[in-house]
C-alpha cells in the first residue's frame, strides 16, 4: 500500500495537472502559489495553509489505517520509505486544486458527496449503507465524519478539475499511433524441456575463450535497437485559460 500511494503521487497525470494548476495561477497573475511558511506552516497555497500539525495528523491516520492491513507497519518503517513526504507531496496538490476551484468557482454538492460516501464499501453492509458499519468503520479508521464529508468533498472537486484537463487534452495522431504500436507489440518464444537424464557424458564447464566465442555467433538473437520514453505535451492560451 505503501508503494501504490508513492507511484500515485509521482504518475505522469498528477504531475502534469500540478504544472498546469501552477502555470494558470501565473498566467493570471495571482502570483506565488506555493510559498515555504514560516512557524508551524510548512507550506502556502493562496490563502491555504499547510501546518506541521496537519501533516503529522495525517500521517499518523495513514499509518493507522495501514496497520490494519499489516500489523507490522511502523511511523519508523513508513518514513523511511518517504511516506511523510508523500503525503506533504499530496497535500499541497490537493491545495493548489482547490485554489483553482475557488478561483473558477468549482465546488462540491453536498448531496453528491453524501452519496460518494455511501458508495463506498467500507461503509456497506450486504450491499447499502448501514449507519452502524459507518461510525465503527470511522473509529477505526480515527477520523471524524466532518473530516471525512470535507476530504470527500474537495475529492469531487479534484474529479471536476480532472474532467475538464481530460476534456481539454489533445493528442497528435502520429503521437498516438506510435504509443499505440509500442502497446501492441508482442513477443513469441518457444520452449524445450530436455531432461537431465537425457545426459549421460559429463559436460566439463567451458573456459572463458569458449564462452566468448559462443557469445559473439549468436549475440545478434538478443539485441535490439535502444528506445527512448517521452511525454509529450502542447498547451495553447485557450487551454491554459
Amino acid at each position: 500500500m505503501i508503494e501504490i500511494i508513492r507511484k500515485r503521487l509521482n504518475s505522469v497525470f498528477v504531475l502534469l495537472l500540478l504544472g498546469l494548476l501552477i502555470a494558470s495561477f501565473a498566467f493570471f497573475g495571482i502570483g506565488d502559489v506555493v510559498q515555504v511558511g514560516q512557524g508551524d506552516t510548512i507550506a502556502k497555497i493562496g490563502d491555504r495553509r499547510i501546518t506541521l500539525v496537519e501533516l503529522a495528523r495525517s500521517f499518523e491516520g495513514f499509518v493507522e489505517r495501514q496497520r490494519a492491513e499489516n500489523p507490522e507497519i511502523t511511523a519508523a518503517a513508513a518514513i523511511r520509505s518517504n511516506v511523510d513526504l508523500a503525503i506533504l507531496q499530496q497535500l499541497v496538490q490537493q491545495a493548489v486544486v482547490s485554489e483553482a476551484a475557488n478561483e473558477t468557482g468549482i465546488a462540491a454538492s453536498p448531496r453528491r458527496t453524501k452519496a460518494m460516501i455511501a458508495s463506498l464499501p467500507t461503509f456497506q453492509l450486504a450491499g447499502k449503507f448501514d449507519q452502524s458499519t459507518y461510525q465503527s468503520a470511522l473509529a477505526r479508521l480515527g477520523i471524524t465524519e466532518e473530516q471525512l464529508v470535507e476530504d470527500m468533498a474537495q475529492q469531487q472537486v479534484i474529479d471536476q478539475v480532472e474532467t475538464v484537463l481530460r476534456g481539454a487534452a489533445v493528442v497528435p495522431d502520429a503521437l498516438a499511433q506510435a504509443q499505440l504500436s509500442v502497446m501492441l507489440e508482442t513477443r513469441t518464444a518457444d520452449a524445450i524441456l530436455v531432461p537431465f537424464s537425457n545426459f549421460e557424458e559429463t559436460i566439463d564447464a567451458p573456459d572463458t575463450e569458449a564462452l566468448e566465442k559462443f557469445f559473439e555467433t549468436i549475440q545478434g538473437r538478443y539485441t535490439a535497437p535502444e528506445y527512448r520514453d517521452f511525454t509529450a505535451l502542447y498547451l495553447n492560451p485557450e487551454v491554459v485559460a
